[in-house]
């Protein structure tokens, strides 16, 4: 559990530019571990942990998407740039030579 709070804990520390990276440093080394826990398991208890790990997947995934990725009752004056969605870039400019 201490590697997943650390991982966490470097994600949310990541300032905009180099949060992909670790992002990306991170996912490849979890996959890394959950792979080579599963290949040390036999069959039935590899079956039983890719379950397991199913249901945290689900369950992590529920929060992400707020009325299913809806958004509705929004109200804007003026320039207006709305963007949803995980792990988005966007570069913004208004006014003249934007």
């Amino acid at each position: 559990m201490e590697r997943l709070d650390s991982s966490a804990a470097e994600l949310a520390a990541a300032d905009d530019t180099a949060v992909e990276l670790v992002r990306v440093r991170h996912q490849s080394m979890w996959r890394t571990r959950i792979e080579t826990l599963l290949e040390d398991l036999d069959h039935e208890r590899r079956a039983q942990a890719a379950d397991q790990l199913r249901e945290v997947l689900e369950q992590a995934g529920s929060g992400l998407a707020v009325n299913g990725g809806l958004m509705s009752g929004n109200t804007f004056s003026g320039p207006t740039v709305f963007q949803a969605g995980n792990n988005n870039r966007q570069d913004v400019r208004f006014g003249p030579g934007a």
